[in-house]
């Protein structure tokens, strides 16, 4: 029985052809392998022909090709050991007369099998990581062929899993893999010695264009905590994301790690400019041409705080609005909004709506699992309203009420699909400054599969229903139709033309989409909608079509023919070309 110790530090590579080295201009010989020799054996073996060839300077005598012919069988069977084959049994034969063309041969026997894996923790850290250890798989597993490249590469896993919490000085030096070869049998002992339990410093900050007690408050972590290398890139992630910054890094000081075990935290930004214009010219066949024109004064505050104005112009709706921003505990996951907005709309058939609301909003975004979000909007509103409708007189109402948007984003756990619920609630009952009683209620759902031979499903719905006893703002009510609802109809064309009738709305789509290149794909869908006083017992206009995605750095640019096949609208055209911007999640 022979017991080795086996401790290896490296294995060279080499970059050399699957089965040959040529070695022709230097020393005059090529050597070959054959095919059956593993790649990572074959590169190990170059690098130990290398060395050897080092010591001449000079293209090999025949004297030298033939003592290198005897040599080459003793460096591959040393060069295949750190790969598990420790019975190789190799050749090396000369193709030619004066042994410049070598070929080399080899019959690696049985390999050697991880038969036992022990990992011993170590130092202040013992407990912890042994947990953490028990949760991860490392590369080398029992029943696997021995490999010093995935040996040292799990050593290089467990000193990671150590630095990410905190044992920065941890070592594995004491690891060890003892070989029988005559069992062709491998026991491998990884040892981690912890060292001592580093902890994150203060955060310090470079500039002072925003509260330090802010941004810090911003990280999952405080002084004093375990340090965690992953809680650095997350913070990093959640200041770049909070749109304060055109530049943001998150380092720390381990320069003194033998000295002390805190872990000072360096925070260097570049603010965001403080005033910001936006202009932008589009088109949809909606709305058709339109134009946005905004303005952003940033940093009016140390926590963030900005003032936001905008202008929309389109042929049938005109809205100014401004916009305060005040964070809670994060700019765009956590924060307040007062906004006021002025509104004037042409309805279908000519129908006018003019409003102003004043409004206080709480937005919070949050994180409920790996791949699970939500997103909820809490709002109390003020809203003048003044309604026309066609050929008749002019109505002014006034209300104050609440609003509750909530939506839930998620993905299945084996990727197959990302999915999209959401709801919005709003409702008062008549009183002081509130002149009407109503609730409204509108829910959506958005499911897309991933891509399956390059095919994806998508599925939208949209149910919406309002009690009322009173006559509400025209615009508060529903309809459909068009290039973001149930394509192949104008927009808006679907429903009841006494606008007050449409108390409740249903719109579905299902639409299959092919990649033909790149971000661009082909696709084909079923669009139905419905609005009036009652979808279950009033007839649906469906519609079927084909166009084309561009998913582009702006959002996804569609084109599409749509055609009506059932028709209930006030659209009576055979056919309609839709063009538009679709943002965010469609």
């Amino acid at each position: 029985m022979s017991l080795i110790p086996f401790l290896l530090c490296l294995v060279f590579s080499y970059s050399a052809a699957n089965t040959s080295i040529e070695v022709e201009s230097t020393y005059g010989v090529l050597i070959t392998f054959a095919e059956n020799i593993p790649d990572n054996i074959q590169q190990n073996s170059a690098i130990a022909l290398k060395n050897y060839l080092e010591k001449y300077h000079h293209r090999l005598s025949h004297k030298e090709r033939t003592a290198l012919v005897a040599q080459i069988p003793n460096l591959i069977h040393d060069a295949a050991k750190p790969f598990g084959y420790f019975h190789s049994q190799c050749d090396a034969t000369s193709q030619d007369k004066d042994n410049k063309v070598i070929e080399v041969s080899c019959h690696l026997g049985p390999p050697v099998i991880i038969q036992n894996i022990e990992i011993t923790c170590d130092g202040t850290g013992q407990n912890v990581l042994t947990t953490v250890i028990k949760e991860s798989a490392l590369s080398s597993q029992r029943g696997d062929i021995f490999d010093a490249n995935i040996y040292d590469k799990s050593k290089q896993e467990l000193l990671s899993i150590a630095y990410e919490h905190g044992f920065i000085n941890a070592n594995t030096t004491s690891s060890k893999v003892v070989i029988n070869t005559d069992k062709n049998t491998a026991n491998i002992n990884f040892v981690l010695d912890s060292k001592k339990a580093f902890v994150f410093d203060k955060i310090r900050f470079e500039q002072n264009d925003f509260s330090e007690r802010f941004l810090r408050d911003m990280a999952d972590f405080k002084t004093g905590d375990l340090y965690q290398a992953q809680k650095l890139h997350e913070y990093q992630n959640t200041l770049q994301l909070s749109g304060l910054f055109n530049t943001v890094s998150v380092r720390p000081s381990v320069q003194n790690k033998n000295n002390s075990n805190q872990v000072p935290i360096y925070v260097q930004y570049e603010p965001i400019d403080k005033t910001q214009f936006r202009l932008g010219i589009g088109y949809n066949s909606d709305t058709k041409l339109n134009g946005f024109l905004g303005q952003t004064h940033n940093r009016i505050g140390k926590r963030g705080e900005k003032i936001n104005t905008e202008l929309y112009a389109s042929r049938e709706k005109t809205i100014l609005q401004g916009n305060i921003y005040i964070p809670r505990s994060h700019p765009k996951f956590d924060y307040y909004t007062i906004e006021s907005q002025f509104s004037t709309e042409t309805i279908i058939n000519d129908n006018k709506d003019d409003s102003f609301y004043f409004t206080f909003n709480h937005i919070l975004l949050e994180k409920l699992g790996e791949k699970h979000f939500s997103d909820r909007k809490l709002s109390l509103i003020y809203a003048l309203d003044w309604s026309q409708a066609k050929g008749e007189s002019k109505i002014k109402s006034q209300l104050i009420y609440p609003k509750l948007e909530y939506q839930y984003y998620f993905s299945s756990h084996d990727q197959s699909f990302n999915a999209l619920l959401g709801g919005e609630i709003q409702g008062n009952s008549d009183f002081f400054l509130s002149e009407l009683s109503f609730i409204k209620l509108v829910l959506y759902s958005n499911l897309r599969s991933s891509e399956f031979y390059n095919f994806r499903v998508l599925f939208k719905s949209k149910y919406g229903i309002i009690e009322t006893p009173d006559t509400l703002p025209l615009s508060w009510y529903f309809r459909t139709g068009g290039t973001y609802s149930v394509r192949g109809f104008e927009y808006e064309s679907i429903g009841d033309p006494e606008l007050s009738n449409n108390t409740m709305l249903f719109t579905y789509t299902n639409e299959i989409q092919r990649k033909i290149y790149e971000s661009i794909y082909l696709s084909a869908f079923y669009d139905a909608g419905n609005a009036s006083d009652n979808i279950f017992k009033s007839p649906t206009s469906q519609s079927i079509g084909t166009g084309s995605v561009w998913e582009s750095p702006f959002g996804n640019i569609e084109f599409s023919i749509a055609w009506p096949v059932k028709n209930y609208s006030l659209d009576k055209d055979n056919y309609k070309f839709h063009v538009a911007l679709k943002k965010g999640f469609y």
